[in-house]
């Protein structure tokens, strides 16, 4: 079912769930990093972020 959305009315923000891992390359030591998505209602448009 598609839904129409007018721009500029939503926004759509939340973690994934899924941590990506990341190694220190000195240490290598490997820590979990959060990946943050945000997407656009009208648009689509999608924003991904390693935090």
């Amino acid at each position: 079912m598609r839904e129409e959305h007018a721009a500029g009315d939503k926004a759509f923000v939340d973690y994934s769930g899924k941590k990506v891992p990341i190694v220190d390359r000195k240490t290598g030591e490997v820590r979990g990093a959060e990946l943050f998505v945000g997407v656009l209602g009208a648009s689509s448009y999608t924003f991904a972020e390693v935090t």
